[in-house]
C-alpha cells in the first residue's frame, strides 16, 4: 500500500478553507472561524502549556485529561471538530489536523507528564528550567 504524499500548499489552502468556509451567511461564517480560532488556541495550549509558569500549570493538567477522555469516549474524534462540522452540516467526520490518534495521544501524554512532573516536583518544572537556563546565559554575557 502507497503512502499518499501530502504537498504543504495544498494542506495549507485546505486549513485556510476549513478557518474561513465560503458559506452564505455571515454570522455562520463568522461563528465558524471562531470556533477555529479557540480550536488553534487549545491546540497550542495542549503542546506547549506544560512549559508556563505555575499559575497556569493546574489548567493545562485538566485541559489535557479532558482532552484525552473525550478521545477515548469519541473514538479518537475531537469533540470541537464535530460541533464545527455539525455547524457545516458535514455528515462525515473532517478532522482539522491530519495525525494519527496515537500521535495525538503521545503529544498529549507527554505534555501531560511534564506538567505533572513539574506539580510534583516544583524547581524542576519546565518553566524554571528554561527561566534558570536564561538567567544563566544572561550572567555569560
Amino acid at each position: 500500500m502507497q503512502k499518499k504524499i501530502i504537498n504543504l500548499d495544498d494542506l495549507l489552502i485546505q486549513y485556510f478553507n476549513q478557518i474561513l468556509p465560503n458559506e452564505r451567511s455571515k454570522l455562520l461564517t463568522l461563528s465558524i472561524f471562531l470556533l477555529r480560532i479557540i480550536h488553534i488556541i487549545g491546540i497550542f495550549f495542549l503542546i506547549f502549556g506544560c512549559v508556563l509558569p505555575k499559575k497556569f500549570r493546574d489548567y493545562h493538567i485538566i485541559w489535557c485529561l479532558k482532552t484525552l477522555f473525550l478521545w477515548y469516549l469519541l473514538d479518537g474524534k475531537c469533540y470541537l471538530t464535530m460541533f464545527i462540522n455539525l455547524f457545516k452540516d458535514k455528515k462525515e467526520y473532517e478532522p482539522f489536523l491530519p495525525t494519527s490518534s496515537f500521535v495525538s495521544n503521545l503529544v498529549v501524554f507527554t505534555s501531560l507528564t511534564v506538567s505533572i512532573f513539574g506539580l510534583l516536583l516544583p524547581e524542576y518544572s519546565a518553566f524554571n528550567l528554561i527561566k534558570n537556563m536564561i538567567i544563566n546565559l544572561e550572567k555569560l554575557n
